[in-house]
């Protein structure tokens, strides 16, 4: 993708969405959300495989720390007390662990390349039906099968990883229209997206920022499980939109040169 693709799907799923022509209606957007669930898994996968800790980067804590706080925010909605709340992760442990030892041991088996597709394939959706069934993060199922496939490893992991390659644009370009779509436009998403572009600014100074994706998939899997949260709708606006407008300011700054 190139540094103009996500601003540019981000647009785009504004103009589709109740904001503009109404295409990706909230009943729409809801019909697409096994998908979105699943897209969203995808992206906490990629950060699960490529995790290490030997000693970990700045951005992969950064990453894994999001996703982690995200996924704990997302079980408070449906279990503020902390023992089912305990109870609610465990059980989301357990079905991302469980479908991806499943699918790491179904990939390893056989060497066809489209049986594998559908291996993995099944693996995500299985995955993000589970997690909007139980209405839990995607995001952090999709980094425990991740890293589970990371630890497991052998040749098993190099063709999911493959696969997943594969895959990665149009879930990405989903989770990018549906964000868009999804965002609400006002004086508050406006000002805290001013807010984030200097946050993101300050990120990528350190080398805390991978990419936007990972902002926008966070913003996006706490408001799925409850759109209606006034604060979850802000949060996802304000993100979309400082995002659209940290691409765009950084795309006409000049590229830093480093030093020798």
């Amino acid at each position: 993708m190139t540094a103009w693709t996500t601003p540019a799907l981000l647009l785009l799923g504004i103009a589709a969405g109740p904001n503009g022509l109404n295409l990706l209606s909230p009943p729409a957007l809801q019909v697409m959300d096994l998908g979105i669930s699943m897209a969203l898994a995808m992206l906490g996968v990629f950060v699960g495989l490529n995790l290490d800790f030997r000693p970990p980067r700045i951005e992969s804590f950064a990453a894994v720390s999001a996703i982690i706080a995200a996924g704990v925010i997302v079980g408070t909605m449906r279990a503020p007390a902390a023992g089912p709340l305990l109870l609610l992760m465990a059980a989301l442990a357990a079905v991302a662990i469980s479908v991806a030892l499943a699918g790491w041991l179904l990939v390893g088996q056989t060497d066809s390349d489209a049986e594998q597709h559908v291996f993995v394939v099944g693996s995500l959706l299985v995955m993000g039906g589970a997690m909007t069934y139980l209405s839990l993060s995607a995001l952090l199922a999709g980094l425990l099968a991740g890293q589970t496939w990371n630890l497991a490893g052998n040749i098993a992991k190099a063709r999911i990883a493959r696969d997943l390659d594969y895959f990665q644009h149009p879930l990405v370009v989903l989770v990018l229209l549906t964000a868009g779509a999804s965002a609400p436009l006002s004086v508050d998403t406006l000002t805290f997206g001013v807010l984030f572009v200097a946050i993101r600014s300050l990120l990528q100074a350190i080398g805390a920022l991978s990419a936007s994706v990972i902002f926008i998939a966070l913003a996006l899997d706490v408001f799925r499980v409850d759109g209606g949260l006034e604060w979850s709708a802000t949060m996802l606006g304000a993100i979309v939109i400082g995002t659209i407008f940290a691409e765009a300011l950084f795309a006409f700054l000049p590229a830093r040169v480093p030093s020798r």
